[in-house]
């Protein structure tokens, strides 16, 4: 199973603390996908096959591609913030 969270400001903390100790409780999670919403950044939590071993990877490039083994599928970082259009950085 594959859980993807979209992370806003307000709940950034509490979706990458708490909230994600308990989604990794679940036993037939494989895949817990953390998407930035304000920057391209996903940070990809994969369960190792037959443990409750964690193996984390973060993703910050256009080009990086994020393979999902629970679906056994790539995507870009390209292709999934294909129509977001990110806040100016303050000057």
């Amino acid at each position: 199973m594959l859980l993807e969270e979209v992370l806003s400001e307000s709940s950034s903390n509490y979706d990458r603390g708490g909230k994600s100790h308990l989604y990794r409780t679940i036993p037939s999670l494989v895949d817990y996908l953390l998407i930035e919403q304000d920057a391209m950044l996903v940070d990809l939590f994969s369960r190792r096959k037959g443990s409750d071993l964690w193996k984390i990877e973060r993703h910050s490039s256009p080009e990086a591609a994020v393979y999902l083994p629970s679906l056994d599928f790539s995507i870009s970082l390209r292709d999934l913030y294909e129509k977001i259009v990110f806040p100016a950085a303050d000057k």
